[in-house]
């Protein structure tokens, strides 16, 4: 198989790459409210009742994912139990992606349907081509580990989701829910005037970039809580923790967006994550006429198996 994926070359003049990501980003974020920390970011503050439902229903999935079965819990103590059981908790990647097992499946899908409201409410499904899944809860601890900082795609190292095989025409979503999320947050990077297509290429690790982070420009701004940030791939980010933070839980997913002079026939996505997309269309109906199901047991430990693929094994079926 062949490690790196061929992108769709463009003739483009200097600058016209940027441009017409910016165009096309522009074209989707127009339709709701937000405020733009870069020319590729859009935060909109969520509507209360939408926001209190998604919370609900991650405290819930997030406390299902347990070693112990005490209800949902409230914020504070979710986190301090996470904290305290953090290595007898079998379902957390080294990413801190909390990964859906046979015994969260319902909950998880409560998860999908509360996110499809949001954007739902925002009004963007017809710019919405393909959804990734499946969509990640996840926690990022305080305190990281030396060696996963090591690891090849570490969330800690300056990266594109597209150099994991997402198409390099996605929007990534960002939502931070619980926790110290300010001082605990993902830190965005401005792409130069002089950005190229090809640098959102696959990359067998994230310091494959380095040389493509030195041309960024990172970006003075939190996302807040209770608020929604959308990036495009071309604004790189990482986990950024300042010191003596608290750990934070959040909630990220991604789509292909739908854009003008985008290659409709290649989404430049990875071999191993082609199975790995749903149409708007069915996402919606996630929880309602489909629902996703796991295979792994709770006291099975997630694994990939590759750098590419996602640690769940995620199947579709039609409800009952």
């Amino acid at each position: 198989m062949k490690k790196h994926l061929h992108i769709t070359s463009r003739k483009k003049n200097k600058g016209s790459a940027l441009a017409r990501r910016i165009k096309g980003f522009s074209e989707m974020r127009r339709i709701f409210e937000h405020e733009a920390p870069g020319p590729l970011i859009a935060v909109h503050a969520i509507d209360k009742e939408l926001l209190k439902h998604l919370q609900d229903t991650v405290a819930t999935y997030v406390s299902k994912s347990l070693p112990f079965d005490d209800g949902p819990l409230e914020e504070k103590n979710l986190i301090n139990a996470y904290e305290e059981f953090e290595k007898s908790i079998l379902c957390v990647t080294p990413n801190g992606i909390i990964v859906p097992k046979r015994n969260t499946t319902l909950e998880f899908n409560n998860v999908v349907k509360a996110l499809m409201k949001i954007v739902e409410n925002l009004g963007i499904s017809a710019f919405i081509k393909s959804w990734y899944i499946p969509l990640n809860v996840r926690i990022k601890f305080g305190r990281v580990h030396k060696k996963d900082l090591k690891r090849a795609h570490a969330t800690e190292t300056t990266h594109s989701d597209s150099w994991t095989g997402l198409s390099s025409e996605s929007v990534i979503i960002h939502i931070p829910l619980f926790g110290d999320t300010y001082h605990n947050s993902v830190h965005c990077y401005d792409p130069p005037l002089t950005f190229q297509e090809d640098w959102l290429a696959p990359r067998l690790s994230y310091e494959e970039g380095a040389e493509i982070v030195k041309r960024y420009k990172p970006i003075d701004f939190v996302c807040p809580k209770g608020s929604v940030m959308m990036l495009d791939t071309a604004t790189l980010h990482s986990t950024r923790r300042l010191p003596g933070c608290g750990s934070r839980i959040s909630l990220d997913a991604a789509f292909v967006l739908r854009k003008e002079g985008s290659d409709e026939n290649c989404d430049g996505i990875h071999p191993m994550r082609e199975n790995e997309h749903l149409s708007p269309e069915i996402m919606s109906l996630i929880g309602k006429e489909y629902m996703f199901v796991f295979s792994d047991s709770p006291d099975e430990i997630v694994t990939s198996g590759d750098r590419f693929k996602h640690a769940a094994n995620i199947r579709l079926t039609r409800k009952l």
